[in-house]
C-alpha cells in the first residue's frame, strides 16, 4: 500500500504458491476469475502445482468521480474509481506425469488490465477487465462483495 495524492493510493498484491507431492485436483492451484486474472474465465488455468501472481491497482478515491455533477445519486460520495493491471502463471515443478498426462513445466504468463469501480471503500467492487492475450475477446465484468485491498 502506498498513499498517493489526495485520496489516491496504489495497492500491490503478490502471491506465490507451490504444492509438492499432491496431484488430486482439490490440492492443485488455479488462476482466473474474481480473485485472480479478472478478465479470464473462472479457473480457466488449473491443476498445476506452482503459481505466481502479481496485481497492481491504482485507486483514485473520490478525486475523479468527485468532479462529476452526480451528487444526486445515493452514496455518491462513497464511489471510487481505479485502474488495475495483473499477471499470473501456473506450471508444474518436480512432477513426472504418467504416460498420456499433459504437463506444463515452464511458466506461461497471462495478463489483464481494466477499471475498478468500488463503493463504500471497497465493500462492493465491480471490475471491468480486458485480457491481453486475445484482442477479439470482449471486456469481462466481475463483481466482488467485501474484497480485501
Amino acid at each position: 500500500f502506498q498513499p498517493g495524492w489526495g485520496n489516491q493510493r496504489a495497492v500491490v498484491t503478490g502471491r506465490f504458491g507451490h504444492r509438492s507431492h499432491a496431484r488430486a485436483p482439490q490440492y492443485l492451484l488455479d488462476l482466473g476469475g474474481v480473485g485472480t486474472l479478472r478478465a479470464y474465465d473462472f479457473k480457466e488455468f488449473r491443476d498445476r502445482n506452482t503459481l505466481a501472481y502479481v496485481n497492481v491497482t491504482y485507486l483514485f478515491g473520490g478525486d475523479v468521480l468527485g468532479k462529476l455533477p452526480l451528487e444526486w445519486l445515493p452514496f455518491y460520495s462513497s464511489f471510487s474509481l481505479g485502474l488495475f493491471g495483473e499477471t499470473g502463471a501456473l506450471w508444474d515443478v518436480g512432477y513426472s506425469p504418467p504416460p498420456g498426462e499433459n504437463v506444463v513445466d515452464h511458466p506461461t504468463w497471462k495478463s489483464s488490465v481494466g477499471l475498478v469501480f468500488s463503493v463504500t471503500g471497497g465493500l462492493l467492487r465491480i471490475n471491468l477487465g480486458k485480457r491481453l492475450d486475445r484482442s477479439e475477446d470482449a471486456w469481462g465484468v466481475t463483481i466482488q462483495l467485501m474484497p480485501k485491498w
